[in-house]
């Protein structure tokens, strides 16, 4: 009665499927993105098609290439030493995030003092004024409690600095990544965009299809065209010149990012200035008056550790004053879930 020994298969691709957040935050790694080994645009490009059954890439090769990926980053990378798994205690709204300040000087000889907002995450189906006036709330029931510094600290005119990012989501304006029907031209150009370590930018085929649905193929192929001439000639920065409208905003997923920031790809914000004057009026109508009557307004602002840009806003005077105030970007870089500050101008010191 003996029976032919029959070996179970692997169920990887069911894995896969469940683990594809997981699997695509290490294909954009840049530590996979710097690999000899593998092209990036090609992986992600045949993943996807695994994924939507677009492709006949079999789900052996993607356990192959991961397991190559891993076993490099246990054996070869060189690894921060593991901290010990001490809960940190949680930012409290009167503290700067780590290795930032709340206080700056800046370059126009403005004191300004900046208190990050921690939040949870926001979604698609968020109210962004009714969600966003629950932490301005917490922030101003607290001040007196926060100490004599932080009252005498938010004396003097303010302002309220929201990130672009969670505007676009709430807009409906980000997309996980397997949603985004990345077509050719966006695979080739996004091989030529330098990366920088602030931001993927438009060197993903993902955000360079954002960019040619949002400003269209014969535009983003101008400025492209342009882009690659101003590199020859030493001017950086003329593709988005060139484009137009806020494609600058665009922003793709980064392994440093929290869930699910770091598997979607997102354009700008629609209408900031729009946003900004509705946020001011629901923070006029609740705040005590007399912070109502030293509020300045609203701005938004796509920041990131290397520099920032002024996409909307209500608050009077120039977009560069603002950007000044967010020289160092107080609300970091990474996953502090800080996504808001309130900032204060601080009066000039007086000689006795």
């Amino acid at each position: 009665d003996r029976r032919d020994k029959v070996g179970s298969t692997t169920p990887q691709a069911d894995w896969f499927m469940r683990l594809k957040n997981h699997i695509y935050g290490e294909f954009l790694s840049e530590s996979f993105a710097n690999r000899p080994y593998f092209d990036q645009t090609a992986v992600l490009h045949a993943f996807e098609g695994w994924i939507k059954g677009s492709n006949s890439v079999d789900s052996m090769t993607i356990w192959r290439i991961l397991n190559v990926e891993l076993w490099l980053q246990e054996f070869f990378d060189e690894r921060e030493p593991e901290a010990q798994d001490v809960a940190s205690p949680v930012k409290t709204d009167y503290e700067p995030n780590a290795r930032k300040q709340l206080d700056l000087v800046t370059a126009d000889g403005t004191s300004v003092r900046r208190y990050p907002l921690r939040t949870d995450l926001y979604a698609r189906e968020d109210d962004l004024e009714a969600k966003t006036m629950t932490y301005i709330d917490r922030f101003f029931s607290g001040l007196l409690e926060a100490g004599d510094e932080h009252v005498a600290a938010t004396t003097g005119r303010w302002y309220f600095f929201i990130s672009e990012k969670i505007v676009a989501i709430t807009q409906g304006r980000s997309f996980f990544i397997w949603d985004i029907k990345v077509g050719r031209p966006a695979r080739l150009l996004s091989r030529y965009v330098t990366r920088t370590p602030a931001g993927i930018g438009l060197g993903s085929p993902f955000t360079m299809q954002l960019a040619i649905e949002e400003a269209g193929l014969p535009r983003v192929l101008f400025a492209s065209a342009g882009g690659a001439i101003g590199k020859v000639l030493g001017k950086r920065g003329l593709f988005y010149d060139l484009v137009g409208g806020d494609i600058r905003a665009i922003d793709g997923p980064t392994e440093y990012s929290v869930y699910p920031a770091n598997v979607s790809a997102k354009l700008g914000p629609k209408d900031p200035d729009d946003v900004a004057a509705r946020l001011s009026a629901a923070i006029r109508a609740r705040v005590p008056a007399a912070y109502r009557d030293t509020f300045g307004g609203t701005v938004v602002m796509d920041a990131n550790d290397i520099g920032r840009n002024v996409l909307g806003k209500d608050a009077p005077g120039p977009k560069e004053h603002y950007e000044l105030m967010f020289a160092d970007n107080p609300l970091g870089q990474g996953s502090e879930q800080t996504p808001m500050a309130i900032v204060f101008e601080q009066p000039p010191a007086t000689t006795p």
